[in-house]
């Protein structure tokens, strides 16, 4: 990501180890990070630097996740473990 434009970046899976790690990574690269998780796991994901977190067990997701990720992607990661 530059300082000048950030680019955003979408952490699938944000709540687990690595994909916290990867929000980690992406905001101190200085990204604009958002992540799907479990609703247990919103606050985590907030606190690790995400700036939007949807519920994935929420029946609109996947209006929600378009509306908040329209803007382009730098970088789509999926955390799967």
């Amino acid at each position: 990501c530059t300082k000048s434009f950030r680019q955003r970046v979408l952490v699938v899976g944000g709540g687990g180890a690595v994909g916290l790690s990867a929000i980690q990574l992406a905001v101190a690269a200085g990204c604009h990070v958002s992540t799907t998780c479990g609703g247990e796991s919103i606050d985590r994901v907030l606190a690790a630097g995400a700036e939007d977190a949807v519920d994935y067990n929420m029946e609109v997701m996947t209006s929600i996740t378009l509306y908040i990720f329209h803007q382009s992607l730098l970088l789509m990661y999926f955390s799967d473990g």
